[in-house]
């Protein structure tokens, strides 16, 4: 296991933790309601109007924080479908094309409310398009068997990234230069995993 590898299994961990310690109860609680998990995706489709509309408003510190609340929807409707036994392909479906959209949302409100800053929305707009290939690449991989899952930037990092610079938009141009040096090793990273993966399964 290298440094990265390394890296990307602690980072892992501490989020299957805070999912043990401050989710599942609340997960407990909406299986005992009989929540159903694509009525759950759905519904943070819709909450994440609210940080776009807060970004579009650059009232940016409000934008992070009900983006890090709202999305933290979106790691629970996967747990409530496993627990509740309702896994299934169109909530598969609709969870993977509702984040798509959520964080074209939000990208698409920060680079509204820098219209008039030209460099920002450029290294915005950079930013956006290696998050889209970052899922593209696993959804790709996934739809020929091969599991595609490297770091740093998976999508609860990219969110979390988006609210830290949004927390600090002073020094946002900083910001996005590392959010696009990480968003593109991933990149690289998961090309290589899904290369090698596929090489070693003689596909």
């Amino acid at each position: 296991m290298d440094k990265a590898e390394l890296f990307h299994f602690k980072i892992s961990n501490l989020k299957e933790n805070l999912r043990t310690i401050f989710l599942f109860p609340i997960v407990k609680f909406f299986a005992k309601l009989n929540v159903n998990p694509n009525f759950l995706t759905t519904i943070t489709l819709i909450l994440n109007l609210i940080p776009f509309y807060f970004y579009l408003s650059k009232n940016f510190l409000l934008g992070a924080i009900s983006l890090i609340l709202i999305n933290l929807f979106d790691a629970m409707d996967g747990e409530l479908a496993r627990i509740t036994n309702k896994t299934s392909k169109l909530g598969a479906f609709l969870d993977s094309n509702f984040d798509r959209i959520s964080e074209a949302l939000i990208f698409l409100s920060l680079i509204i409310a820098f219209k008039e800053n030209f460099l920002i929305q450029i290294l915005l707009i950079i930013c956006a398009f290696g998050s889209f290939l970052i899922s593209y690449i696993r959804a790709r991989g996934e739809s020929l068997g091969v599991l595609i899952k490297a770091g740093p930037m998976e999508r609860a990092e990219r969110i979390f990234f988006v609210a830290l610079m949004t927390i600090f938009i002073k020094f946002i141009f900083f910001f996005l230069v590392i959010f696009s040096i990480l968003i593109y090793i991933t990149i690289i990273r998961r090309i290589y995993e899904g290369y090698k993966k596929m090489k070693l399964s003689n596909f």
